[in-house]
């Protein structure tokens, strides 16, 4: 979310208008055959909010936003939780789920959950006013619903104990390990989860990995190992041959199996960029 300012109490993820008072939202992506289908959850630690939205004044709501296909949607509900499906075509690479509290009708807004400085001060609100928000989700939906769109499903980031060397890869596993400085794999772990970044760690990481497990792939394909990423790297191949792709170059067959991650990572910075303008 961005840091922008509103002339109201809204309940946040930093807690300075509601000092003592929480809110968590999660959500999980499961694709399936023509649809992908969210199951959302809002933790709301208010009891004043939770009020309003009972009182049907206030309401839980999520907008599903991705550029790749220019789709935006809200989806509102009164419930805490909730299931919703999104046809499949109109998703594709990362998008995100930005979910509020918004205000349903017009009402007054009075908490004595407010900071300090609202104390006793009532709101008129009106239809459609940000009430409180939570950081918003990143999700991928490549289109290739195979075992390369998810960064942690044929590689593997290792720590090295050592530190200030290079990154390393290791193809003797059954997964493709990068092997990550100390102070490499602590910074990717602090920052792994953080929205907008999927696609970076992805351009980062993943791509020049699986460029290289290609390469080493094509120049012995004779190989003989049960390895896992041999397999899925092999089938990749065969999918981008079957779909009339003839390229030979290891760096933009990679390209080419991860859903043209560069792309998706400048667009995922031009994105956050624009939410702090």
């Amino acid at each position: 979310m961005s840091s922008k300012s509103y002339p109201h109490p809204v309940l946040d993820p930093a807690g300075a208008d509601y000092p003592n008072c929480g809110i968590q939202f999660e959500a999980s992506m499961h694709p399936g055959p023509t649809t992908y289908r969210f199951d959302l959850r809002f933790e709301v630690g208010s009891d004043s909010l939770l009020d309003h939205i009972e009182a049907g004044d206030a309401i839980y709501a999520v907008q599903i936003d991705s550029k790749w296909t220019n789709y935006r949607e809200v989806f509102q509900f009164s419930e805490a939780t909730r299931h919703i499906e999104v046809p499949e075509h109109k998703l594709r690479g990362i998008f995100f789920l930005r979910p509020f509290i918004v205000a349903k009708q017009a009402f007054t807004l009075g908490s004595g959950e407010f900071a300090d400085v609202f104390s006793g001060v009532a709101f008129p609100m009106r239809r459609g006013y940000v009430l409180g928000w939570d950081n918003p989700l990143e999700f991928d939906a490549s289109k290739t619903l195979d075992d390369l769109k998810n960064i942690n499903s044929v590689l593997q980031i290792v720590r090295n104990p050592k530190d200030n060397v290079p990154v390393e890869y290791n193809l003797d596993s059954d997964k493709i390990e990068i092997h990550l400085s100390q102070p490499d794999y602590d910074a990717y772990s602090a920052v792994k989860g953080l929205a907008g970044h999927r696609s970076t760690l992805m351009c980062v990481l993943a791509l020049p990995a699986v460029t290289y497990a290609i390469k080493t792939f094509l120049e012995d394909k004779d190989r003989n190992s049960e390895a896992r990423w041999i397999h899925v790297i092999e089938r990749r191949l065969q999918d981008l041959r079957n779909a009339g792709a003839h390229e030979d170059d290891p760096f933009k067959l990679a390209q080419a199996m991860l859903d043209l991650p560069i792309s998706r990572a400048i667009q995922a910075i031009y994105s956050l960029e624009g939410e702090a303008a």
